[in-house]
Formats: structure tokens, C-alpha cells, sequence
């Protein structure tokens, strides 16, 4: 989804896939030529990334706990890029994340993105209604929890 999201907003994509999962990438590509889309979109392995990047995401459980220690992409890839994004929230900072802050490079980890999926969710089946302040706090409150586990 964060794939196709990004074509359809127009960006330019690179997506690192492992040996055997290259079919897992062809959902983006029907999604750009359903909508008339000229979407530049390049399939790699992750030991072939090269080049530099605007925003890095990593969506895959790589680094998920208790993986803490594992890292999708190495450190060259995570040099070259702008900012990273790692959609997973334990741990909250994760190795990809905590190599992108050794360079200087602004992260953001996934707990925001949990809490607001859960929100749109709660929405969607049981009609409640949510302020933004509301969904902020909650996010606050999920990171002193994982803070203190």
C-alpha cells in the first residue's frame, strides 16, 4: 500500500524485494497502469541498492522484535538517503533508524502510524470520532509504554 500510495502521488520508486518475492511488486504496477500512471518503478534486491534516495522506507517486519539487531539495507544505502521511515514500532527506534540518526539523517518510526490506522479502524466498524489532540496523546502515551516495557 505505501508503494502504490507513492506512485499515485506521482514518485519515482525503488523497491527492494528478496529472491522469490518479485511478484509481490506487481500490484504497484497494475495500480499505475489502471490509472494511466507513467510511474518509474524499479525492482532490486536489497544487496543491489546503489544511488541516493529522498525518503527510505522500510515496510518489511526486518528489525522487528526481538530482530532488534537485524537491518534491511546497509549502512552505504542508509547514508545516501534524506530521511528514513520504519513503519515498525518495537522497537522504536530499530537499527535501520538508529544508523540513519548516526549520520544526521531524521527518522520517524511506525507508532504513529499504528495508532492512527487503529483510530480510522475504530471509525470505520463502531462510528466513534476522534480529535487529532486525542490521537497525539494516545501516540504519547504508546511511546512511554514501550519506553517502560
Amino acid at each position: 500500500m505505501i508503494a502504490i500510495e507513492a506512485v499515485r502521488h506521482g514518485s519515482e520508486l525503488t523497491v527492494a524485494v528478496r529472491n522469490g518475492s518479485e511478484s509481490k511488486v506487481q500490484p504497484v504496477f497494475d495500480c499505475a497502469k489502471k490509472n494511466n500512471i507513467d510511474a518509474k518503478i524499479t525492482v532490486v534486491h536489497p544487496e543491489d541498492i546503489t544511488g541516493s534516495y529522498d525518503v527510505l522506507v522500510n515496510a518489511s517486519p526486518v528489525g522487528m522484535f526481538p530482530h532488534n539487531d537485524d537491518c534491511p539495507v546497509s549502512e552505504d544505502v542508509i547514508a545516501n538517503c534524506g530521511f528514513v521511515f520504519d513503519v515498525i514500532y518495537n522497537p522504536e527506534r530499530t537499527k535501520i533508524m538508529q544508523i540513519a540518526e548516526k549520520y544526521g539523517i531524521k527518522t520517524c518510526g511506525g507508532m504513529a502510524m499504528l495508532v492512527w490506522q487503529a483510530a480510522v479502524a475504530h471509525e470505520i466498524w463502531n462510528g466513534a470520532s476522534y480529535k487529532d489532540d486525542d490521537i497525539a496523546a494516545l501516540i504519547a502515551d504508546m511511546h512511554r509504554l514501550m519506553e517502560g516495557k
